[in-house]
């Protein structure tokens, strides 16, 4: 988090009497040596303006570490009555840390989620039909059959319906519960089990896509030559690469701006090839690297911070090595 007011003047009152202009840069120096922001400082101004705006840089492009190192360093150079003021900054300096940097919120749409029907169990499937079966036979072929066989036989399709059913009750004609009513017994039987077979077979057609047909079609017809299409062969365009940008910097690589057919301001831009300008500097200004080259689609782009502390884009003819 950014220093509150009350940190900055606690900071200002104790770094300040040690940035005069003969021991600033040393004591700056030896505190953040190995730091990338130490190269956008700059050494110029009074004791009041270079240790504001010292502040600034640190606060907005290094981190908590950094001032609390520059602290350790300079503290040596006051008495004991300070200690306890460096002992309170530092104190304040670590409560808490930067925030880190928020992913953005994806702005995609999500995909939608549907749900699939349940198919039916095929043992429920099976039952379903089975039953479906019964009810066919027992209301329609049963009462049909009775008819026929008890006109062959002279038997009442009646009785021949409660035979086939499995009725106990006793036919008072002795006469017809002979050798009449075993036969219609068995045709009715005989005809119910052939059609529940059959309509077993077609349901498990039905409900068993890998079931395999065992019709045998035997095709007649003359073959006729068929005519051959001839393709003309396209020609595939072929990708031409993309160059890559003049420079080979690397993050934290000091580059300064120079005229490649680009006269001065050189304007750091907000985004690659964006039109809003967030700084403009001079030729042979300085400005760090601070990650990889992006290409637009037109030219080459470098993430820099100037000098003044401002983040953005130079183009990639606008700058060369630090040598």
């Amino acid at each position: 988090m950014p220093l509150t007011r009350d940190q900055r003047k606690q900071l200002l009152d104790l770094l300040q009497p040690h940035m005069g202009t003969d021991t600033r840069r040393a004591h700056v120096e030896n505190a953040l040596y190995d730091r990338p922001v130490l190269k956008l400082i700059e050494w110029n101004g009074n004791d009041y303006a270079f240790t504001s705006a010292l502040l600034t840089k640190l606060d907005k492009h290094g981190d908590r570490d950094d001032i609390i190192q520059l602290l350790e360093t300079v503290r040596g150079f006051d008495g004991s009555d300070k200690q306890a003021d460096y002992d309170a900054a530092v104190a304040a300096l670590k409560t808490g840390e930067l925030p880190a940097r928020q992913r953005p919120v994806s702005s995609e749409p999500q995909p939608e989620i549907r749900s699939e029907p349940v198919q039916a169990a095929p043992q429920q499937s099976q039952q379903q039909s089975n039953g479906r079966w019964r009810w066919i036979i027992g209301a329609v072929l049963i009462p049909l059959l009775a008819a026929v066989v008890g006109a062959v036989i002279g038997i009442s399709p009646n009785l021949i319906t409660s035979l086939s059913s499995g009725s106990t009750r006793t036919p008072t004609s002795t006469a017809t519960t002979s050798s009449a009513q075993l036969t219609a017994t068995a045709i009715i039987q005989g005809a119910t089990e052939t059609a529940l077979a059959a309509g077993k077979s077609t349901d498990v057609a039905a409900s068993d896509p890998t079931a395999t047909a065992t019709t045998t079609m035997t095709d007649t017809r003359t073959p006729t030559a068929t005519p051959t299409e001839s393709t003309t062969p396209t020609s595939t365009p072929t990708q031409t690469a993309t160059p890559g940008p003049n420079n080979d910097f690397t993050r934290d690589d000091i580059a300064r701006t120079y005229d490649d057919n680009n006269p001065p301001p050189f304007w750091v831009r907000f985004t690659p090839g964006s039109d809003t300008v967030v700084d403009e500097i001079a030729l042979g200004d300085i400005v760090v690297i601070t990650g990889s080259a992006v290409f637009d689609s037109n030219q080459w782009w470098w993430p820099v911070i100037t000098a003044a502390g401002e983040a953005g884009w130079l183009e990639d003819s606008s700058l060369q090595p630090d040598d």
